[in-house]
């Protein structure tokens, strides 16, 4: 009876294993967890730097440079209700005056009072232009409104602001037929831009820009299937490492350092054999 010999061929049964470990680090989903992200932020703090530099410079060259700035105009104006002589006037009547901010300041929106400012400036604008340009508030608690007018030209504001302030207290008082508003401040303007905000644009691309960086740091740790350290190979394969090879940078370092360490101990040496000869 003749022995049957088997044979098993070692090097395919490694180059399936290798394959399965190929496959199975490139399907490897790599996770990141805070600590290894603030990690990689360090190790590339010059890319953050420089794309916040990057950002925030565009966002402010853009602000400066390519957006129209406007200023505004303001001017303030009081509610009053009706008040008959000899009497004084009452907390509702306050109260009235104060309600009826609101519907005067639709009012002042409105085409009634708007396109006559138009005609009567001869502007270049459609109502919804400058109904959008225009802008009426209460000030908290009190009886008084403020408008405000915004445009590229200052002075065009300010003449905005005062043709509705002639034109718009007869026009209430004939349709509401109830109280009446005043003038306490004319129309003004500092001649200060109030947009665009450079600060804001600048901080806000700043900030992209950083979250640019960190997008396309975590990008590249995701899709880098390379192993980085020993531990990550013995997760991945389940067999612990025996040794490691050092890369000839790091044994040019080592000797290097050597090189250092011995030239000061002999310096050292030398220094202490020359005072015993003193």
């Amino acid at each position: 009876m003749h022995d049957r010999i088997v044979t098993y061929d070692v090097s395919k049964e490694l180059e399936r294993e290798y394959k399965k470990m190929e496959l199975s680090r490139e399907n490897k989903t790599r996770n990141i967890n805070i600590s290894e992200l603030i990690s990689l932020l360090k190790q590339n703090v010059f890319l953050l730097a420089g794309l916040c530099l990057i950002f925030g410079l565009t966002g402010f060259g853009v602000a400066k440079f390519a957006m129209t700035p406007v200023y505004e105009a303001e001017a303030k104006m009081i509610v009053n209700t009706g008040k008959e002589e000899g009497i004084d006037i009452t907390s509702d009547q306050i109260t009235s005056a104060k309600n009826l901010v609101g519907t005067y300041s639709i009012i002042i929106r409105s085409r009634t009072v708007l396109i006559p400012v138009i005609e009567n400036l001869n502007l270049s604008l459609d109502y919804e232009e400058l109904q959008k340009k225009v802008t009426v508030t209460a000030m908290e608690g009190t009886q008084v409104m403020e408008i405000t007018a915004r445009d590229s030209n200052p002075e065009l504001a300010e003449k905005i602001v005062a043709e509705i302030l002639k034109i718009s207290p007869q026009i209430i008082m004939d349709t509401v037929e109830a109280g009446s508003v005043k003038t306490i401040e004319g129309a003004y303007q500092s001649g200060k831009e109030v947009a665009p905000d450079k600060l804001k644009i600048t901080v806000i691309s700043a900030l992209l820009g950083f979250m640019t960086a960190v997008v396309i740091i975590t990008f590249r740790f995701w899709s880098d299937n390379t192993y980085q350290s020993a531990q990550d190979i013995e997760e991945d394969i389940g067999i612990p490492v025996l040794g490691k090879i050092p890369s000839m940078e790091s044994c040019a370092a080592v000797e290097r350092k050597e090189k250092g360490r011995k030239g000061r101990a002999e310096y050292v040496r030398k220094k202490a054999a020359k005072k015993k000869r003193v």
